[in-house]
């Protein structure tokens, strides 16, 4: 008896067949061929017909799509593109200024915030110089939700198509004062989460020309001076 696993001794022809197909490894000089173990790299179970690995990647392959697509849909949760089901649309990141220079409102916030006593927030627009035609505002935090959003400003059915998500690697971002005339939004003054405008008891608080503000000066600390910024008294 040959010391074969394979029966009755076969042609190195046909061992050779075999091995090519499985991508196993010996032939010994007898022409036998040896089975893989499991210590060999590249090797095939025996037991694992083409078949079946067939079926094994098809299942792998479909697990991959279901992964993918939930991580596509995860990456574009955040935004909200304009259709049919939007009561109206405005961009956060327009460069529109229907109110008054978006600068002269942080100038205005700035110099404020150094000047102590409580201010409204009308009279900080006037300094502005803006318009009046304005009746609330909101600050919009990115990531914020679309329905809580809306239900915080009074908007039912409304789409941002630009508010950016929330980048949990970054350690700034954006915010957006946005100012509203009845159903409309007028305008958006952005700032950072660094270096707010106004500071409120929540994210999306709405604030009135008459709400009152008091101001937060500048912190210096080492080399390094945080902007004034005014908050909302309690």
């Amino acid at each position: 008896m040959r010391d074969c696993d394979l029966g009755p001794p076969k042609t190195r022809e046909m061992a050779e067949t075999v091995r090519d197909r499985w991508r196993c490894s010996s032939i010994d000089p007898a022409g036998c061929w040896h089975p893989c173990r499991a210590d060999l790299r590249g090797c095939r179970d025996r037991s694992t017909s083409p078949a079946r690995e067939g079926v094994m990647m098809r299942r792998i392959c479909g697990i991959a799509l279901v992964v993918l697509a939930a991580a596509v849909s995860m990456a574009c949760g955040g935004r909200q593109d304009a259709g049919a089901d939007c009561a109206g649309t405005f961009s956060v990141k327009s460069a529109g200024e229907p109110l008054g220079p978006s600068s002269a409102l942080v100038t205005a916030v700035r110099d404020r915030s150094t000047v102590a006593g409580q201010v409204s927030l009308a009279e900080v627009a006037t300094a502005a110089g803006w318009s009046h035609q304005w009746d609330r505002m909101i600050p919009v935090h990115a990531g914020a939700e679309r329905e809580r959003l809306n239900e915080a400003a009074g908007l039912p059915g409304f789409c941002w198509p630009d508010l950016p998500r929330h980048d949990f690697d970054a350690g700034e971002h954006p915010v957006f004062y946005i100012f509203i005339d009845g159903t409309t939004p007028r305008q958006a003054v952005q700032a950072t989460t660094h270096s707010p405008l106004f500071k409120t008891s929540s994210d999306t608080r709405m604030l009135h020309p008459g709400s009152l503000l008091e101001p937060v000066p500048p912190v210096q600390s080492g080399t390094h001076t945080s902007q004034g910024y005014l908050k909302v008294v309690s």
